[in-house]
């Protein structure tokens, strides 16, 4: 099966499309134009922000959109030496998804000094190129990847362009896939090396109580959860398993891996579809022995508002704020 990347995001957005009519916008139709990047001030409050978009390269060819924000409007944004932050979802636009710039996350983070990092994943509106011209977007070759992938490539590679720009770690922020992304990381090389922190909203990690059934046969047929586990994916029989990992069953994730004194934040809501308590529960038990794991639960928060939530400023960011001024 060589489309399951495009499948990955077509049960995202159809996630997303239970919670949040906003994000469709966010995505394109294949062969629509790709918009201006951000950096080009198409966003009304993002003008007058010091922007720069850079171009990064996976290891296996990908060629992947990553944008900078690291000077604002205020006195505080202008210090020179200034802390990474680095802000995961999968499109980054997602980020800017509101009305209002106090009620964006990584303009607020910029105002207050931070050194702003906004990558965009392979198959994602502005991450749509490949190194190798027999790969395109439209081609099947384009969509052969998993999480893994993501996870091993686009992440290590988007990190390793920040750490060399910076010379410093960063705070990693992820949102939704940008958890899943984050946990499976630790399982495949040494985040640590290039991430002191990371706050997960809305983690999705295990996906034993999904309520709704079409979007969970989704995730079983074509992501591969198949199991009650966090694992690589399944490819549905033993031997194909076996071609591409050496043993029948796909590989588990290890989230033992995780170094016990890393900083983790997570954040979930009451009402969200995607990311439930009760998922979020294991995973905390799983990371029981961990000596720095903070949580923030928000009953009546559901998967996109910890984005796009009007309430977000005043119950969310200060509270991510904290945790990153007390690792500093």
């Amino acid at each position: 099966m060589v489309v399951r990347g495009w499948l990955i995001n077509g049960v995202i957005i159809y996630i997303a499309s239970l919670v949040s009519s906003e994000v469709q916008e966010l995505y394109h139709q294949e062969n629509a134009a790709v918009p201006p990047s951000i950096c080009s001030g198409d966003l009304s409050f993002t003008k007058g922000y010091r922007c720069v978009d850079y171009n990064v390269i996976t290891e296996d060819g990908y060629i992947l959109r990553l944008w900078r924000f690291h000077e604002g409007r205020t006195k505080e944004s202008r210090k020179e030496r200034k802390q990474p932050v680095f802000m995961q979802h999968g499109d980054g636009r997602c980020w800017f998804a509101v009305s209002h710039a106090d009620q964006s996350l990584a303009i607020q983070l910029v105002e207050q000094g931070y050194d702003v990092w906004i990558p965009n994943t392979r198959g994602t509106t502005y991450s749509q190129q490949h190194v190798s011209s027999n790969i395109t977007y439209s081609s099947e070759g384009y969509w052969d990847f998993t999480y893994s992938e993501m996870a091993t490539y686009d992440l290590r590679a988007f990190l390793n362009f920040v750490y060399l720009e910076t010379g410093q770690k960063v705070h990693y922020i992820g949102h939704s896939q940008g958890t899943t992304m984050m946990f499976a990381a630790f399982s495949e090389w040494k985040v640590e090396e290039r991430v002191k922190s990371a706050v997960m909203l809305a983690p999705v990690v295990f996906l034993n109580h999904m309520p709704f059934g079409l979007t969970y046969a989704l995730a079983k047929s074509y992501i591969g959860v198949r199991k009650p586990i966090f694992a690589q994916y399944d490819y549905g029989n033993p031997a194909t398993n076996m071609e591409h990992y050496g043993v029948p069953e796909p590989p588990p994730y290890d989230l033992r891996k995780i170094p016990k004194d890393f900083p983790l934040f997570l954040i979930y809501g009451g009402q969200d579809l995607l990311s439930i308590r009760e998922d979020v529960h294991i995973l905390l038990n799983k990371l029981r022995s961990h000596r720095i794991v903070r949580e923030l639960y928000i009953d009546n928060y559901a998967h996109f508002d910890f984005l796009q939530g009007i309430t977000a400023k005043d119950v969310v960011f200060p509270d991510i704020v904290g945790f990153m001024q007390g690792i500093d």
